[in-house]
């Protein structure tokens, strides 16, 4: 900071900002080239190159946004909800791929290059395998519990390697409940959201489709059952 007419002003460090930009750069530009090496039917979709570029850069700036307020406020992020939503929209290898980005980025963030990466990469890849499709609310649920004890976990271990006190390592645990549960209730809330805004079928919504009591299903209940039976059977 510097005095000026007897007010403290921040000074812009441009060398980190010009690094962020060029890590940034490079990490979006890694993920595309793995949708078009990978994901080709993704890549020519446009509205779907949008929705990964949209939380891409909202969980981007989860991470950035806390700064040094508190040591703790990163960990509050809920950075696991970018691999759920990008598994139940898309697939798990697109969101194994962005919270594995998103690892690379969380680093310097919090100046350590280890903790938080571990923290987000875990945390992200332990919600991923817990969310399944998302068929029932309870997956949400495991989920988001799968997600704090693996964060919970990783931040035990690294007050074991001394990164931390242990009235350090209760906060950030309270931290990682706390953060599991904002990614929880983000992916429940969102995810029917933006598969809407994006032409994304969802599971929940084939389930919706399926139920009996659409009318097209409901007609055909009534005015054949037999045909109704036959296609539940065939089903």
């Amino acid at each position: 900071k510097i005095r000026y007419f007897g007010l403290d002003k921040p000074v812009v460090d441009w060398g980190k900002a010009a690094a962020w930009m060029l890590l940034g750069t490079l990490v979006a530009a890694t993920l595309l080239a793995w949708l078009w090496r990978f994901r080709p039917e993704y890549w020519h979709r446009g509205r779907t190159v949008a929705l990964i570029g949209l939380i891409f850069v909202v969980s981007v700036l989860a991470l950035k946004v806390p700064g040094a307020r508190a040591f703790w406020l990163p960990y509050v992020m809920p950075t696991a909800a970018a691999g759920m939503l990008l598994t139940l929209l898309l697939d798990a290898g697109v969101g194994i791929v962005m919270m594995a980005l998103l690892a690379v980025l969380a680093g310097p963030v919090s100046g350590s290059s280890v903790e938080l990466s571990a923290y987000v990469l875990l945390g992200g890849f332990t919600g991923i395998l817990a969310i399944g499709k998302g068929e029932r609310q309870h997956y949400f649920i495991q989920a988001g519990l799968a997600v704090a004890a693996t964060e919970i976990v990783v931040v035990g271990a690294f007050g074991l390697f001394g990164q931390h006190d242990t009235a350090g390592v209760l906060q950030l645990a309270a931290a990682a409940t706390g953060g599991a549960l904002i990614a929880t209730v983000v992916t429940l809330g969102s995810f029917a959201l933006l598969g809407n805004l994006f032409g994304i079928l969802t599971a929940s919504q084939l389930l919706e489709l399926a139920h009996p009591s659409q009318p097209l299903l409901r007609r055909l209940l009534i005015e054949t059952p037999g045909t109704y039976h036959h296609s539940l059977m065939v089903g």
